[in-house]
């Protein structure tokens, strides 16, 4: 038996919708009816219908607004629009968001069959998913009624040594599992994979509340796994069709934790200045003239004073750009390597201390 969702703001229409046909006859059950685009959402969310006939217009969410979160969230319920205006860029971008087909009130009997038998020839063969590796999200515990705020961040391991891939798999589900245990306990949201990365959706906590105590969850972490990580913390976004956004953007902010030794702590936020001292070229170049003049004096403590200073200044400098700090950084080293050979002096332990 196929299932299906009827929403609209006027119990006339859905009363109509549900005795216009024999739904059973043809092998349909209705499992819920809604007079608002919130409720429409919840009900299809935890009851994954096969079909939902959605008005294109209602409070709380319109249709349109269902669709995309919909698709966010993965469900693949196919969409049946109805509406009482004959709007030609409704039409247009509900078919863009995958609808069946956007039907006009009052709606026609023939025209309502057809569309619903399209639904059931694109879901006749039904199969099922296969198992994935990687847990996926649980957006449908995240819905709700009333109006909500989430706030996506993207979760790296940060290693401080290299690891071999068995390593890295034991580590990283070690770190998971942790993870979504703290959120769970916690009641924070859920956690899941995204780009064989862990990502958490936290939902209705501000960012500045997520900022202070993504430092306790990473201690408390790194206490049961021995495992350190790094948090992104996206934009705040009030529909979940702007989590994926919001996401993406964290995620390009990944590439700091390269300079994870700079940072106070290990915690990152979309907006939010990584780096507040302003350093210039012209501090990077001062400073490397005196990381050089230390190496040709053979003085140890003053080449490791200034390399440090170089590296912050270099870090700050690329803001993030992984390619730009290595590419400062071996600039120096292959400049230190020539003056030494212009002076002949083995750079032999210099190679082999890299």
């Amino acid at each position: 038996m196929w299932t299906m969702i009827i929403a609209d703001d006027e119990p006339l229409i859905t009363r109509g919708i549900q005795k216009m046909i024999d739904w059973k006859k043809i092998g349909i059950e209705i499992v819920g009816c809604c007079t608002d685009g919130n409720s429409a959402l919840v009900e299809i969310a935890k009851k994954r219908p096969d079909i939902a006939i959605l008005d294109i217009s209602m409070p709380g969410k319109t249709g349109l607004d269902i669709l995309k979160e919909l698709n966010c969230m993965g469900i693949a319920t196919r969409v049946i629009f109805i509406s009482g205006f004959q709007q030609f860029d409704y039409a247009v971008e509900a078919l863009r968001l995958g609808a069946v087909n956007y039907l006009l009130k009052p709606v026609n009997k023939n025209d309502l069959i057809e569309n619903v038998k399209s639904c059931l020839d694109m879901g006749e063969q039904k199969e099922q998913e296969p198992q994935r590796e990687e847990p996926q999200a649980d957006y449908e515990s995240l819905v709700q009624l009333e109006a909500a705020m989430y706030v996506p961040a993207a979760v790296s391991l940060l290693l401080n040594s290299p690891r071999t891939k068995a390593e890295l798999r034991l580590m990283k589900f070690s770190l998971y599992h942790a993870l979504e245990a703290y959120v769970q306990d916690n009641g924070l949201g859920i956690v899941f994979y995204k780009d064989k990365q862990p990502c958490v959706v936290f939902k209705n906590k501000s960012v500045n509340e997520l900022y202070g105590m993504c430092g306790g969850m990473i201690r408390e972490i790194e206490e049961k796994t021995g495992n350190r990580l790094g948090v992104v913390l996206g934009r705040e976004v009030s529909e979940m069709s702007g989590i994926q956004g919001a996401y993406s953007e964290a995620s390009r902010m990944m590439d700091y934790f390269y300079f994870e030794s700079l940072l106070q702590m290990p915690v990152l936020s979309v907006g939010r200045p990584v780096f507040k001292s302003g350093y210039t070229y012209a501090d990077m170049k001062e400073s490397r003239q005196k990381l050089m003049e230390a190496a040709l004096d053979m003085d140890e403590d003053r080449i490791k004073r200034g390399f440090s200073h170089y590296r912050r200044i270099v870090g700050q400098i690329a803001d993030g750009d992984k390619e730009t700090a290595v590419f400062n950084l071996l600039t120096v080293i292959h400049a230190l390597e020539e003056r030494l050979d212009q002076m002949g002096i083995s750079t032999e332990k210099m190679d082999s201390g890299r």
